[in-house]
């Protein structure tokens, strides 16, 4: 055989064998991410202990604890059960819809890349060992066909698998909350003045102070609070004086923590 002859021969098996090996890559590409399938990993979604949301400067993490949900990034202030039960539930009914080819290259026409104006939610989940199970990036709804008198819904949104594919998922979920404060507990109990045994509280300023009720009409204050009597009386304004005395200070400027109705015999 002629040496030009061999080297056409080496040539053209050379392209065969690059064609084979994307041919590969892409029925491997096609099975790791088909229509159906959910697009997060976790098998159950009642295993995931910590959630991390990550949006332009805002910065979340929900923290699982003895079961009972935090949210770590604003010293641990109870969270917002209802709301945090519904994302997970919504995360685990995504299914992917349509695989888009390339989208990972061009992540700005879908939501998908972080700049001046765009402002993704990068979610991680965690399971209780502390390993990380799940991480997605939530893109731009898309919008469906017109329907009558031109009104358009969205029917599913983009996300972004990882670093890896973008798909289309599946129904349509609402944008995630990014913001520590969306996520508190705003909901606060309601005491009346004989059930408050005493409480406690940590402004930002450094100056920690507390009430402590000794008996009817009595009070003994620490902290801040001492020889100041007429703070203490709060304790006993009309029938809701926890939300007046508590209102008194900013839930932007104090770190609270709860109150103790324990020991009410003593009083």
């Amino acid at each position: 055989m002629k040496f030009r002859s061999l080297l056409i021969l080496v040539i053209i098996l050379g392209a065969l064998a690059a064609l084979v090996f994307k041919t590969r890559q892409n029925a491997q590409s096609s099975a790791s991410s088909e229509s159906g399938q959910r697009v997060l990993k976790i098998d159950d979604i009642n295993n995931v202990a910590k959630i991390e949301i990550t949006s332009g400067k805002e910065h979340v993490v929900l923290l699982r604890t003895n079961d009972r949900w935090t949210v770590e990034t604003l010293w641990n202030y109870p969270a917002q059960f209802d709301q945090l039960a519904s994302t997970l539930r919504t995360l685990d009914l995504l299914r992917i819809g349509e695989v888009i080819r390339g989208g990972a290259a061009t992540l700005d026409e879908f939501g998908l890349a972080d700049s001046d104006t765009s402002f993704p939610a990068h979610l991680k989940l965690f399971d209780a060992s502390g390993a990380l199970t799940d991480e997605i990036t939530i893109g731009q709804p898309r919008i469906s066909q017109a329907m009558n008198m031109g009104f358009s819904a969205p029917d599913s949104r983009y996300i972004q698998i990882g670093k890896g594919e973008v798909v289309l998922a599946e129904p349509f979920m609402n944008d995630v909350r990014r913001r520590p404060s969306d996520w508190i507990e705003s909901n606060l109990p309601h005491y009346g003045p004989g059930d408050i045994a005493s409480m406690s509280a940590e402004p930002t300023n450094g100056k920690p102070y507390s009430v402590t009720r000794l008996g009817e009409n009595e009070y003994a204050g620490g902290g801040a609070l001492k020889r100041k009597r007429s703070a203490w009386k709060a304790l006993n304004y009309g029938s809701a004086p926890f939300n007046r005395f508590q209102h008194a200070q900013s839930l932007s400027q104090t770190r609270r923590r709860m109150f103790s109705t324990a020991d009410r015999a003593a009083a």
